[in-house]
């Protein structure tokens, strides 16, 4: 398990939150994040004629930070595609992020990596979008928004901490936002998932902790799948439009009745992220929310005459190839990077 990272002023961006930056690898160098804020070798804004350029698109899935780069699904399908067309100069490059979802992906291709010429675009998606369907928790106002305005991600906290005490004077309020907000919203992270170490962390002190007064509880209302769709179809057509090819995955993940282990109290980071009042959902409420977002991919892939690859059903669900619910091991990336491999080659993406 690599160390992790955390989040500074450097970090902060205006429409997606936040990005990693060259100087996270201060902090953990196996990120191996470049100049233009990928994971991944340093590249060219421009390519040479020869560069076949890759971008994959996501959230913590994606990113994996929990896993070293020299052993992520990205550098080892570098290798495997540099070593099988030799006469191409074969870039990929991880613009996953923790906390992302098919919003945020979506001001990313458009505003900052279409300029980057990509001759391919690989993406999955779920698992983010999957829990913006709940409310009413630390991280969310209000009742649940179709632009996904009710969640406050990362900012909760600032959010709480300095909006909350309404006896102070507005201008005290003001300068908390202007200096110490600016200053200090990035320097933890807040996402539930900002890191697998982070996760495996809670797990060990949620195991310590007694049922009571938690109580898993069927959720059957996943309204953000709407949302997912249109963002989805949305991102897909704009990659379209641009003539750049584009292979969809879904989500794989862990979650089975008999990997649940009813004595400890939201096991999963989902359960822990809709976690209001005293319930969080059971097991099977995640695993039927997942498999309803992953139909949603397999149909809009198929709609929009896309390559669809199938994590799901193709990565076991053991501890071997996950380290939390949907998470990736190393030899979670490794099989990735197979998987991935074999698509491009038998799809002719590269010529």
């Amino acid at each position: 398990m690599e160390d992790p990272y955390t989040l500074g002023l450097d970090n902060f961006h205006l429409f997606l939150q936040s990005t990693l930056t060259k100087e996270n690898n201060q902090q953990n160098p196996s990120l191996h994040i470049n100049s233009f804020n990928f994971r991944g070798d340093e590249i060219k804004r421009e390519k040479d004629k020869n560069t076949f350029r890759i971008f994959v698109l996501g959230g913590s899935t994606v990113l994996n930070a929990g896993v070293s780069y020299s052993n992520s699904f990205g550098k080892l399908l570098q290798d495997k595609l540099t070593k099988e067309y030799p006469n191409k100069k074969i870039e990929v490059l991880n613009a996953g992020m923790d906390g992302f979802t098919t919003e945020h992906s979506i001001i990313q291709y458009l505003f900052y990596i279409k300029d980057f010429k990509p001759d391919l675009i690989i993406t999955w998606q779920g698992i983010n979008d999957m829990y913006y369907s709940c409310t009413g928790n630390f991280f969310t106002k209000g009742g649940y928004q179709e632009d996904y305005s009710h969640q406050l991600g990362s900012l909760a906290v600032p959010i709480r901490q300095y909006f909350s005490d309404t006896n102070l004077p507005l201008s005290v309020h003001f300068h908390l936002v202007t200096f110490d907000f600016l200053r200090h919203i990035f320097t933890y992270n807040f996402y539930s998932d900002i890191n697998p170490l982070l996760n495996t962390n809670v797990a060990i002190k949620l195991s310590e902790l007694k049922l009571n007064p938690y109580k898993p509880t069927s959720m059957k209302n996943f309204p953000s799948i709407n949302s997912y769709k249109r963002n989805l179809l949305t991102l897909t057509n704009i990659i379209k439009n641009d003539n750049v090819p584009l292979i969809i995955g879904n989500q794989a993940f862990l979650y089975t009745e008999s990997a649940n282990n009813p004595k400890i109290p939201f096991q999963w980071y989902m359960q822990r992220n809709c976690l209001k009042g005293q319930n969080y959902p059971d097991t099977k409420s995640l695993i039927n929310g997942i498999q309803l977002f992953n139909k949603v991919t397999k149909e809009v892939s198929n709609e929009t005459n896309n390559k669809f690859v199938d994590f799901e059903k193709e990565i076991p669900k053991t501890k071997e190839y996950f380290f939390d619910d949907v998470h990736t091991t190393e030899k979670g990336n490794s099989k990735m990077s197979e998987i991935l491999f074999q698509t491009i080659k038998e799809g002719n993406f590269i010529n």
